[in-house]
């Protein structure tokens, strides 16, 4: 199936996990082929991660192996059938959005995304997974994320989300078949990986074939090698080899590999049979049934794909094909945008049917709404139109029919960060799986609570906005079940122009340092014996809260622009571990410095002495002649209802707020995207009467374009002796053949010394 492959810059990373040599050694595991060239972090931390990742998964409930008994898959001499799913990006994804910008990168996605996942695929029934997560392969180096950057050599951090997700899988009854390679050339790798650094000649093209993959036994070597390195993995999260693992049900030789000689295929599934003797091994190409994979003795599973063609006619008689030669059929992909659902109602009534995998599945995103991807059949749950929702209840159903239990207790969803946007407070929050919608609630007082809007929204309902916040305001946002099932989300305190941000660790996106913290799954940072640091730039912090363990040791620092200092701590012992929180300053930067343990989550909050929406003058303490508050343009410029404009072209003007001992400064402007902007003279004084220039460094700018007007953002840091600020237009025109583009401020916001 296709798939998008950007280019991409790197998410940083902390590998969870220990080298699969040292822990094979330590738990006497039997390996079988070579010890790999690796290049691991190994050591006492990623030891210390592995346990507390494993320390949070139930045992596995794979206990026996799914077998082959003619056409028919059994478990414990029952007949098997495989309600399937999709999710190629468990091992490596092509969807993450690493830089905030919007665009998809390629990167390891979060532990949160694979047991989101996971978990949805769970209430649809799924209980095998089709998976490109062990293709995970580059040519000197060119994707350094992947297992095999180049020939020979190997990353094992790559195997962490592997890792993860088959022991995660394997505590919720889930399955896998995994496929080795590729036929294309996607940003996991493939075939191609195999011949190219050895100049065997030939395009690995979409409509081409390379014999050299099949029949030079230097391509035949390296991928046996690189088989050999991941099946004689073994998970520090479950101490099991993959290659004895229950939890992967079969090895796909590749994924639509076509025109494949008969020899390969006998000599590749022998060699996979010989380090995994109770897995099976499975087959197929892009279209039709491979008539290699037929004939072929070490086949136990036929893989066939469909898309755009005869459903109704092709499954069937396929899989008749299939189990008249004496082996399992499973429709491996089905594009299922162009498939009426009755495909899956038939593959109920057909025994020769052993499953149905419907081509693909993404879930909530980290930081809010659902994962993108545009290949024209991804599948969100509950789906995003008719015939998605349709397809989704018919997986359901076909799960329900065969067998399989539906529905998971939902995990809450949880509130990642409140923005102060055009004078509204923004909430974003991170779904859960299961849910189909959400309602966001508001109280005043912790207990009465009334919604934002007029109903639920859905699952890509995220943000919400409050269009009149107050101070104190709580905030909740509640899950829905498809039963009614309602999951409330931990409350957020935010006011009128304050900010929050929560951080639960799922990657180190949100951080700007960290030092000697790996995360762990499914969320949180652990430190080994050493101190661990995790640092988060928030500018303006003025209090916070953590969530650790309860064995951990903490401080907390903060920096005001001029260094960093520790701040007193109220420790609560909570049933779940420790919450420390920390107030009365005013921070750029903010620090826990910890030993032993886990940091579970964070939350940082912005809370201005003086907030002025700007919608009139009322909080100024005085102001020029010509000004008015302008709500023209709201489309252009966030929704903002309300800004500070000067009425003159040429007119000096200016506005000043008073607020005593101030120490730190904001104003949030907009300007005519396109140009230079006229600039902001801001000044401050301790009278009122006497004002002196604040210039840079101590007064920084940055600028954001959009789809409409620049959003720009002036601060002022380490103020003193100072309880007026005033901001000016200067006099004069500017602009384009001397119009005014001059910013129109939208907020202000200003902190007291702590």
């Amino acid at each position: 199936m296709m798939m998008t492959s950007p280019a991409s810059p790197r998410r940083r990373w902390r590998t969870a996990l220990a080298s699969a040599t040292a822990v094979a050694v330590g738990l006497g595991v039997a390996v079988v082929g070579h010890a790999p060239a690796v290049a691991d972090a190994g050591g006492e931390l990623a030891a210390v991660a592995a346990a507390a990742s494993a320390d949070s998964l139930a045992a596995s409930r794979n206990t026996a192996f799914v077998e082959r008994d003619g056409s028919r898959l059994t478990l414990n001499g029952r007949t098997f059938r495989a309600s399937g799913m999709n999710l190629y990006w468990l091992g490596l994804d092509e969807n993450v959005d690493v830089d905030g910008d919007d665009k998809a990168d390629v990167a390891y996605p979060t532990y949160f995304r694979i047991k989101d996942a996971l978990d949805t695929a769970g209430d649809l029934g799924v209980n095998v997974i089709r998976s490109h997560m062990a293709i995970s392969t580059s040519q000197d180096g060119q994707q350094p994320l992947v297992l095999m950057p180049e020939i020979g050599e190997y990353n094992m951090e790559a195997f962490a989300t592997i890792d993860y997700a088959l022991a995660y899988a394997g505590s919720q009854g889930i399955r896998f078949v995994l496929s080795l390679t590729d036929q294309w050339d996607y940003f996991h790798g493939g075939g191609r990986d195999f011949i190219a650094p050895y100049g065997l000649s030939g395009p690995w093209a979409r409509d081409g074939q390379i014999t050299a993959f099949y029949e030079e036994e230097r391509a035949i070597t390296a991928f046996q090698d690189y088989v050999d390195t991941v099946m004689n993995r073994v998970n520090p999260l479950t101490g099991i080899r993959y290659g004895d693992d229950p939890t992967i049900m079969a090895w796909e030789l590749g994924n639509e590999l076509n025109g494949v000689p008969q020899d390969w295929v006998d000599r590749m599934a022998e060699f996979i049979k010989q380090r995994g003797p109770k897995q099976l091994v499975a087959a197929g190409q892009q279209n039709g049934i491979s008539d290699s994979a037929l004939a072929s003795p070490g086949v136990d599973l036929v893989d066939a794909h469909y898309y755009r063609t005869d459903f109704n006619r092709w499954i069937p008689e396929d899989a008749r094909r299939v189990a008249e030669a004496g082996k399992a059929y499973i429709a491996g992909e089905i594009g299922w945008t162009d498939a009426n659902v009755s495909v899956l109602q038939d593959a109920t009534k057909n025994p020769d049917v052993a499953g149905v995998f419907p081509w693909s599945l993404f879930g909530n995103n980290d930081r809010g709404g659902m994962v993108p991807h545009d290949d024209g059949f991804t599948l969100h749950y509950p789906g995003t139109n008719e015939k998605m929702r349709t397809w989704i209840a018919g997986i359901r159903e076909f799960s329900e029919s065969i067998g399989l239990s539906v529905d998971k207790e939902m995990d809450p969803p949880l509130i990642v960060g409140i923005d102060s946007l055009g004078g509204r407070n923004q909430i974003s929050w991170r779904g859960t799986a299961g849910a189909v919608s959400y309602r966001v609630e508001r109280s005043t007082d912790g207990s009465t609570w009334s919604l934002l809007l007029d109903g639920a929204v859905g699952t890509n309902g995220s943000p919400v906005s409050d269009s009149a916040p107050v101070r104190g305001a709580r905030y909740r946002v509640v899950a829905i079940s498809a039963e009614g099932t309602e999951k409330s989300s931990e409350v957020v305190t935010a006011g009128p122009g304050e900010r929050v941000l929560v951080d639960p660790l799922a990657d180190f996106t949100q951080t700007s340092a960290d030092e000697d913290a790996a995360l762990v799954a499914p969320s949180g940072a652990v430190a080994g014996s050493e101190r661990a640091m995790v640092e988060w730039s928030f500018p303006g912090t003025t209090r916070a809260s953590f969530s650790l363990s309860r064995d951990a040791q903490a401080r907390v620092e903060v920096h005001d622009g001029l260094g960093w200092r520790s701040v007193p701590i109220k420790t609560t012992r909570t049933s779940n571990g420790t919450s420390l929180e920390v107030a009365g300053f005013v921070a750029e930067k903010i620090r826990v410095v910890w030993t032993e343990g886990a940091l579970h989550r964070a939350m940082l909050a912005v809370e201005p002495d003086l907030f002025d929406p700007a919608e009139d003058f009322s909080l100024m303490s005085a102001k020029s002649g010509d000004l008015k508050i302008d709500g023209t343009n709201r489309a252009y410029l966030d929704g903002d209802s309300a800004r500070l404009a000067r009425n003159s072209i040429t007119g000096a003007e200016s506005a000043t707020w008073k607020l005593p001992d101030v120490n730190r400064v904001e104003f949030v402007a907009y300007s005519w995207p396109h140009q230079e902007s006229m600039p902001l003279e801001l000044s401050a004084s301790s009278d009122g009467q006497n004002f002196w220039e604040l210039s840079p460094p101590q007064v920084a700018t940055t600028k954001e374009s959009g789809d409409g007007w620049a959003r720009e953002v002036y601060t002022v840091r380490s103020l003193s002796d100072a309880a007026y600020i005033r901001v000016a237009w200067p006099e004069g025109k500017w602009g384009r053949d001397g119009q005014t583009w001059t910013p129109q401020i939208a907020e202000v916001r200003l902190f007291a010394a702590k």
